[in-house]
């Protein structure tokens, strides 16, 4: 079942993959979406909800997208817990991120209680 889901791909020139969770962030990065295409190749792609379970296996989708659509390097943007999914992409496959930018950045997709406990204390 895929997990990754292509919404759209508009316009020419240097590309962009915006990356979102269903259901959220949809409003910003519709505008973000729209200022790009002007200038640059832009791929809105939503994921699944990011979890512990299923995080790595949405990043490989990622990146079989990127090379299905044959694209050499993409500026990746990306929204709250998708921003894992980024990170993971650029640590596996550096030499096909080009540049990063993240929003509302979280480094672990659902931490369970124990990690949430160590990170209240900290």
């Amino acid at each position: 079942m895929a997990q990754v889901n292509l919404l759209r791909k508009e316009g020419a020139g240097r590309a962009f993959l915006l990356l979102k969770e269903q259901g959220m962030y949809g409003e910003i990065s519709e505008a973000l979406c729209g200022a790009l295409r002007g200038t640059s190749t832009v791929l809105l792609v939503e994921c699944a909800q990011v979890g512990d379970a299923n995080w790595q296996s949405i990043a490989d989708e990622v990146a079989a997208m990127v090379c299905s659509e044959k694209l050499k390097q993409v500026s990746l943007v990306a929204f709250g817990l998708a921003t894992s999914i980024a990170q993971n992409l650029c640590l596996l496959q550096p030499r096909l991120v080009r540049s990063m930018v993240l929003f509302d950045v979280c480094t672990r997709p659902c931490a369970d209680w124990v990690n949430q406990s160590i990170d209240w204390l900290e």
